[in-house]
């Protein structure tokens, strides 16, 4: 049962990871920019990315954060997306 947990768990990731390439792209973003991607979910899909914290980076080669960004930040993009 573990097993399939961590394969949902690792499903997430590359669903998430795409996700965030692709807005980067969007954004018109370089991966040597200096950026924070917020982020707002679940508690369940947070311990997720969590966990793959260190992959996800590697992916989008910019640092997450939980939560909604402060006042005096710059939003350049902003999107909506479920995972499934």
């Amino acid at each position: 049962m573990l097993h399939a947990y961590l394969l949902l768990d690792y499903r997430s990731v590359e669903i998430i990871m795409a996700l965030l390439c692709s807005w980067l792209l969007q954004a018109g973003l370089q991966p040597n920019d200096d950026i924070t991607i917020h982020y707002e979910t679940t508690p369940q899909l947070c311990q997720v990315i969590e966990q793959f914290n260190d992959l996800i980076y590697t992916a989008v080669k910019q640092p997450l954060k939980q939560g909604p960004p402060s006042a005096s930040d710059k939003i350049i993009i902003s999107k909506d997306s479920s995972v499934s």
